[in-house]
C-alpha cells in the first residue's frame, strides 16, 4: 500500500507543473500605450488621433476576429469614427499570431466636433474597446466536429476627450503684454509730439 501511495505522489508531483502552467495560458493580450487621449477640435478639416500599442497572440493560436468600436459621448448623441491602421490589419489577417507593436487604429475628429468625452460603445455605458479574439490554429471546425473550438480574447478600452477650439482671444498674459506695449507706444508718441510743439 505504501508503494502505491509513493508512486501516486511521485506522479502527482510530475503532473503538477503542467497543470499550473496550463492555468497561466493567456492566449491573447491587448495593450494600448496611451488609451485616454485629449485633442482640441480643429477649426477646419480634421485631426487624426493615433493609438499605438501591442497585440500578442500565442504561437498556438490565430486571430479569429477583431472589433473596433466607434466611441460615443455619454449622451449617445455624437460619435467619432475609428479605423484600423492598415499595418495592424496586415498582421491580424496575415500571420495572425505572434506579437505586433505599432499603430493599431486612428480616431477621426472632424471640425465642428462638439467638446465632450467620447468613450462609450453605441447604446451602452460600457467603454469603447479594441477587441481581439483568437482560437487554436489547428482547431477543427464545422458541423459535427468532435472538437468544440476554444476562444481566447482580450480588449483594451480607449477614449478621446475633445476640447473646444481656441477662438483667437488672447490669454490674460498676452492681453497684459499688448496693453503694456500699447501704453509705452502712446507715451513715446506723446513725448515726441510735445518736443516738436
Amino acid at each position: 500500500m505504501k508503494k502505491w501511495i509513493l508512486r501516486f505522489s511521485c506522479l502527482a508531483l510530475l503532473l503538477l507543473p503542467g497543470v499550473i502552467s496550463a492555468g497561466q495560458f493567456v492566449g491573447v493580450s491587448v495593450t494600448l500605450d496611451n488609451p485616454f487621449q485629449t485633442v482640441t477640435a480643429p477649426t477646419s478639416g480634421f485631426s487624426l488621433v493615433n493609438f499605438t500599442g501591442t497585440v500578442s497572440v500565442d504561437p498556438a493560436l490565430r486571430i479569429d476576429q477583431t472589433r473596433l468600436d466607434n466611441p460615443f459621448n455619454n449622451a449617445q448623441t455624437n460619435s467619432l469614427s475609428a479605423t484600423y491602421d492598415p499595418a495592424f490589419l496586415t498582421f491580424a489577417f496575415g500571420p495572425g499570431t505572434g506579437t505586433y507593436t505599432g499603430s493599431l487604429f486612428n480616431v477621426n475628429v472632424p471640425a465642428g466636433t462638439l467638446p465632450d468625452l467620447y468613450a462609450f460603445k453605441e447604446l451602452s455605458t460600457n467603454p469603447s474597446v479594441l477587441f481581439v479574439e483568437a482560437t487554436f490554429a489547428d482547431q477543427a471546425f464545422g458541423a459535427g466536429s468532435p472538437n468544440e473550438p476554444s476562444f481566447f480574447s482580450d480588449d483594451a478600452p480607449f477614449s478621446v476627450r475633445v476640447n473646444a477650439p481656441s477662438n483667437g482671444v488672447p490669454d490674460h498674459g498676452s492681453t497684459m503684454l499688448l496693453l503694456g506695449v500699447s501704453l509705452a507706444g502712446i507715451v513715446a508718441l506723446r513725448r515726441r509730439l510735445s518736443v516738436t510743439a
